[in-house]
């Protein structure tokens, strides 16, 4: 009966996670709401995060920054990679076309407090800065690429759960041609759920 009742937990939970990615990924996918185009022609790096599992193992840094509209002064917090942001601002952090540049995002609210406050904290250093979004909502540069991710890695736990369940049965039975490629999508499956969900 304890077997039973584990199972169902298991069930419960990897189900759970499944429609928290799917939903999730649908609604930034489908968001025409918080989808936004500006014009930018400088920028800077406001707050790099490293994230890692138990402070011992890295999984990648976030890295923020304000881009600007020189004309207006409006003012933005944008969440990309330093390539997306090296292959479009110079060294001097101006855009590479004089004319500057349009980007079309979603902005969506930081979800984690100690970097909103963090980032508001640098902001508001800079006095001349107006946000029309303000310093808790962020352009997230490749939410559309994260939206894919999720719904790969709900597939991805789907597919898990369906062979984990067949390992289980099979007991010793298993051969390696199974068991390692599993355990290899396991791993992998982890090191997407952290690189979605951070």
């Amino acid at each position: 009966m304890k077997k039973v009742w584990q199972a169902i937990l298991i069930i419960v939970f990897l189900v759970g996670v499944m429609a928290y990615l799917i939903i999730t990924a649908v609604m930034d996918l489908t968001n025409t709401q918080d989808k936004h185009t500006v014009h930018l022609d400088a920028g800077f790096e406001i707050l790099s995060v490293e994230h890692s599992i138990n402070g011992l193992i890295p999984i990648g840094t976030d890295h923020y920054y304000i881009a600007v509209n020189e004309k207006t002064f409006d003012s933005y917090l944008i969440h990309c990679s330093p390539s997306w942001f090296g292959d479009r601002f110079n060294s001097d952090g101006y855009t590479f076309d004089h004319s500057g540049i349009d980007i079309t995002s979603l902005c969506k609210k930081l979800d984690d407090y100690d970097v909103r406050k963090e980032i508001y904290s640098r902001a508001s250093t800079f006095e001349d800065l107006w946000f029309p979004y303000g310093t808790e909502n962020c352009f997230e540069i490749d939410y559309q690429l994260r939206a894919v991710l999720k719904l790969v890695l709900a597939a991805l736990i789907a597919a898990l759960g369906i062979v984990g369940r067949y390992i289980v049965h099979a007991g010793k039975t298993v051969s390696k041609a199974i068991s390692i490629p599993y355990f290899i999508a396991l791993l992998a499956a982890v090191v997407l759920g952290f690189a979605v969900m951070r």
